[in-house]
């Protein structure tokens, strides 16, 4: 795959957003389905998990939704392409599907992990959401068309936006109270160290030549100062 099929391709529709937003929500619901719904499937009704950890993790999927939503339909302006959609519906089987079954059968009682869940949720979605309107209306201006965005969290990374992606996904992993959470948590950050990051980079330094190269050197993909 070549760091234009995502970042500079783009379909010239509106149906992969539309199909991402309706199947984001359909798999939000079938979350829901998992934690709550008594029984769970015809004939079978397990015992629901501890109350206040399926409460904890319904409320970071409908913000985590909502935050989706207001992404793709305002802050992303370009068109998406069908690969990039087709891509985004198994990250929420993930956050969704897998960690509702881990929360359901889970009974254990709560602390301090889901409480700390809790706050690297608000944290990661904040540091996610927050640098992402921080460019788009940096980009707004007419003086910086053309210009790459290096200010505000992204002096501290390249893509500390992903790295805000990974905070809020390792808190709903925490809020799961289960073992289990951890490869989701490696896997997310693998994915953005050694993929996306990288295709990202590739495509930004096309894009922006001698501006792009300033910023890298001084500047780290994920985590400040680090890596």
């Amino acid at each position: 795959m070549n760091s234009e099929t995502i970042y500079a391709k783009e379909s010239g529709s509106s149906l992969p957003k539309i199909f991402v937003i309706s199947a984001a929500f359909m798999i939000l619901a079938g979350g829901l389905h998992i934690l709550y719904a008594d029984p769970l499937f015809p004939g079978y009704a397990p015992e629901p998990g501890n109350p206040l950890r399926s409460v904890l993790l319904a409320i970071t999927m409908i913000l985590t939704s909502v935050r989706m939503l207001f992404t793709l339909s305002y802050l992303l302006r370009r068109s998406m392409n069908w690969e990039e959609a087709m891509g985004i519906p198994f990250a929420f089987l993930l956050y969704f599907i897998f960690f509702s079954v881990l929360v359901r059968f889970n009974a254990a009682s709560t602390g301090w992990l889901e409480w700390t869940g809790l706050a690297f949720f608000i944290a990661g979605s904040c540091l996610n959401t927050g640098s992402e309107l921080g460019r788009h209306f940096w980009k707004r201006r007419a003086e910086n068309k053309g210009k790459l965005y290096t200010k505000g969290p992204f002096s501290l990374a390249r893509h500390i936006n992903y790295t805000g992606d990974i905070i809020w996904v390792t808190g709903m992993a925490c809020i799961t109270g289960s073992i289990y959470s951890v490869p989701v948590i490696l896997f997310v950050f693998s994915f953005f160290a050694f993929f996306n990051g990288p295709m990202l980079d590739k495509y930004l330094k096309q894009k922006y030549g001698e501006q792009y190269r300033a910023w890298a050197q001084n500047t780290k993909s994920l985590i400040p100062g680090i890596f």
